[in-house]
């Protein structure tokens, strides 16, 4: 009897196994969407178009989302670069919504496909400066409610009309797309941008002591560039590529891999950074939070101007060091001075406060506007030690 009880489970649990891909998909019966821009709809747009909201009266103060996708053909899309004749409008096939939210621009979209919408590919989300402005609470709801929308995806900021970005042609790639992401991937993994995913957008959403904060792009021509970062309180503000490097060095984003020309009295230098780190220091004085931020930074020469610098001489590189410092720190706190003005806590100081001095916190920072004053007026001290680790090869 023992044994005859033993082979059912036995067999059931085959047939468990054995019962086949019953929820399985077939990749060529989905609308792969690649990359979407968000822009805001002209009332001709939306009269034109057959949303879904029942209300389409463009009299009222409501705003109407137009949603730009790019969707992968399949079968066309290549690995690697680009061969032959091979364009992006053969790889890929935009298609646009419109709707009073993303949600409903989706399902206007949808009407124009014959499969399923599917966003587990999606690579990058461009936002409008228009959207930006209108604020980002619809999208940010729709994305997170979206459980096959992987989290280390792109959100960034264009110049102008988001669509225009999914429009450009790369030689370095097919499909404009990925083009973005791979862009902002490698600027990140070389250490010269910060690791802005959406997720760490989502988190400085519904954190009190961090401002949200969006990669900026900028069309040029056929290809993009990477304009610096952008945050908004009450209006649009920037950081430009400079001072993303000061950012980085502040926020302590690894690895290093930043330049900066360092001048001296005799020529100047190009340095390059191949490590950072970073220690806070917060106390209470007076009643208000004091941060000390030091930052230290280890890099390389890559460049001098002047045969009349010797980067043999132990006081030229203390000369660089000393003169990396001074600009390394006078930058940082101009950076810093500006994000206090704006009232935008883009480096999350608020949520090391947060953790160093929970009572304070707690006591005088019920909402986000609470921490947004605060942070106009608390001390910051920024102190840079800086050490040149290589001068490069030579020869003699």
């Amino acid at each position: 009897m023992k044994q005859f009880i033993t082979c059912c489970i036995l067999y059931l649990f085959l047939l468990i196994t054995l019962s086949g891909c019953w929820d399985q998909h077939e990749i060529e019966k989905r609308a792969t969407i690649i990359g979407l821009a968000v822009d805001i709809a002209t009332p001709e747009e939306v009269e034109k178009e057959q949303v879904t909201a029942s209300n389409t009266n463009t009299t009222n103060d409501k705003v109407f989302v137009k949603l730009t996708g790019q969707l992968a053909v399949p079968g066309k899309i290549q690995l690697g670069p680009k061969s032959g004749e091979s364009s992006p409008d053969e790889a890929v096939w935009t298609v646009e919504g419109y709707g009073q939210n993303i949600g409903d621009a989706i399902q206007s979209m949808q009407q124009k496909l014959a499969h399923d919408v599917f966003l587990g590919h999606l690579q990058v989300i461009i936002i409008s400066p228009d959207v930006f402005k209108e604020g980002m609470n619809d999208i940010n709801d729709y994305f997170k409610r979206r459980t096959d929308i992987r989290r280390s995806i792109w959100m960034a900021l264009a110049t102008d009309k988001a669509a225009d970005l999914l429009h450009i042609s790369p030689k370095l790639e097919l499909v404009p797309a990925m083009y973005l992401a791979t862009s902002l991937d490698q600027a990140t993994e070389m250490g010269k941008f910060p690791d802005l995913p959406i997720d760490q957008y989502w988190f400085a959403n519904v954190a009190k002591g961090k401002h949200e904060i969006l990669p900026y792009l900028e069309q040029n021509g056929d290809n993009i560039r990477i304009a610096g970062l952008a945050y908004q309180n009450d209006d649009i503000h920037f950081v430009d590529p400079f001072h993303v490097i000061f950012y980085n060095g502040i926020t302590g984003e690894k690895p290093g891999g930043a330049s900066a020309i360092i001048k001296l009295t005799n020529g100047n230098v190009l340095m390059e950074s191949n490590y950072r780190r970073v220690k806070y220091e917060v106390k209470l004085k007076n009643g208000m939070p004091t941060i000390n931020v030091t930052i230290g930074i280890e890099g390389v020469i890559e460049e001098k101007s002047s045969k009349a610098i010797n980067l043999h001489l132990a006081k030229t590189i203390q000369s660089i060091e000393q003169s990396a410092k001074k600009m390394a720190e006078e930058e940082s706190l101009n950076l810093i001075e500006d994000t206090q003005k704006n009232q935008s806590d883009i480096f999350g100081f608020g949520e090391i406060v947060r953790a160093h001095l929970p009572k304070y916190w707690n006591e005088h920072v019920k909402k986000e506007a609470d921490w947004e004053r605060i942070y106009k007026k608390i001390p910051i001290h920024v102190t840079y030690k800086v050490k040149v680790t290589g001068i490069g090869t030579q020869l003699h």
